[in-house]
């Protein structure tokens, strides 16, 4: 992965505050003409599209402080400005119009941090999840609350909302093949649904049974900091088993206009 691509990665996936380890080699990116490019959801096209910070000449505050050590060319000797703390402002533009993200980033020789973004992590994630609206009902509300818990470093809160989410999806199911969930353990209820259809992704069928174990725990044993660090893979699996179903419905639909075509033309042909 190259340089713009492993900075594009930081600043669209990493919520405010985060600490991303840099090497030297992306330090010195910043000092030359860069160019990153990244994916995101514009409020005046209405639509996602290609965001583009491009600095000509790089971030001069940077550079300039830059010591190079002439016996190693291209070489950064870091001891004289390992602590120095540089502040920069990313203006990111939209491919199709005018509208500027900003996102600053503290930056040193050893790591970087997004502290702040605008518009906001939660904003443009909850972009991100809207196609789930119609899926989960009134608990797509829990889903925009763990966003914004998490973007707020709080973990454990988040986790709350992604169990219920949880628990939602597959006590709905059960109830529709077998009947009411009340006084079933959760692993019961999700192998029985499981004989009837996927729910978790194949890929993850090894895992199933510890990712609802993983969020009890968390909600009453881990530690903020070990909910926090573990939210983005467990609202990875939340957004895959809605995917699911989102595929499910796309493709209930389209056989309905099939079927509906078909039988027209059998009914004209009678």
């Amino acid at each position: 992965m190259d340089n713009a691509k492993r900075w594009a990665d930081f600043l669209q996936k990493e919520p405010p505050y985060s600490l991303y380890e840099i090497s030297r080699e992306d330090f010195w990116f910043l000092s030359g003409e860069f160019e990153i490019k990244m994916d995101a959801f514009c409020d005046k096209c209405g639509k996602e599209r290609v965001f583009t910070c491009y600095n000509k000449e790089g971030i001069k505050s940077i550079r300039n402080e830059m010591v190079i050590n002439t016996s190693q060319p291209m070489q950064i000797n870091t001891k004289p400005y390992e602590s120095m703390e540089h502040f920069v402002d990313l203006e990111f533009i939209c491919s199709y119009c005018d509208n500027i993200h900003h996102i600053p980033i503290k930056v040193t020789v050893g790591n970087v941090m997004k502290y702040g973004q605008y518009p906001s992590y939660a904003r443009e994630k909850t972009y991100e999840v809207v196609k789930y609206k119609n899926i989960i009902s009134k608990y797509y509300t829990e889903l925009t609350r763990a966003i914004n818990l998490y973007s707020q470093k709080c973990g454990i809160a988040a986790f709350v909302h992604l169990r219920r989410i949880f628990e939602y999806l597959i006590d709905k199911k059960y109830e529709k093949y077998v009947g009411s969930p009340a006084g079933i353990k959760f692993k019961e209820k999700l192998n029985k649904v499981e004989k009837n259809e996927q729910v978790i992704p194949q890929e993850l069928n090894t895992e199933k049974n510890m990712i609802y174990k993983i969020l009890s725990k968390g909600i009453h044993e881990y530690e903020e900091d070990e909910c926090y660090s573990l939210y983005p893979a467990l609202e990875y699996i939340i957004k895959s088993i809605l995917d699911i179903e989102l595929e499910k419905k796309q493709r209930k639909k389209e056989l309905d206009e099939v079927r509906r075509k078909i039988n027209s033309k059998r009914m004209e042909e009678k």
